[in-house]
């Protein structure tokens, strides 16, 4: 994964097919569980300044967009992780989170507002 992680950083806009995105959202949570959470040094000297606003503007996208709650679970998961080093992430994915709770399905909301009480944990 990590010779090629340029390449799949710059291509992510690009997928459309729900089951194709599903995979790309898990695995972009796991990267960022292992960069940030785990301190992989591998992965720190892997995602680059630029991968991080690439990664930030998708993962908001398909949290945002009409997918299914799988990829929208991930994506929450990873802009959690990436607002370590992105500081605007948390905000606005604090606010997004709770302007999809009332209408979302129960695994959303169970991740959410484990999320947004990691969050106000953080800002502590």
């Amino acid at each position: 994964m990590l010779p090629l992680w340029d390449r799949f950083v710059t291509q992510l806009g690009q997928i459309k097919n729900p089951s194709v995105l599903r995979s790309f959202a898990k695995i972009c949570e796991l990267v960022c569980i292992r960069r940030w959470k785990e301190q992989h040094p591998l992965w720190k000297k892997a995602i680059k300044e630029e991968h991080l606003e690439l990664l930030a503007q998708n993962l908001f996208d398909w949290l945002i967009g009409p997918q299914k709650v799988a990829v929208k679970v991930f994506a929450m998961t990873g802009l959690y992780y990436l607002g370590e080093d992105v500081p605007w992430v948390n905000t606005e994915l604090a606010a997004v989170i709770e302007n999809q709770l009332p209408r979302s399905s129960a695994g959303f909301q169970n991740r959410g507002k484990k999320t947004i009480t990691a969050l106000r944990k953080r800002k502590a």
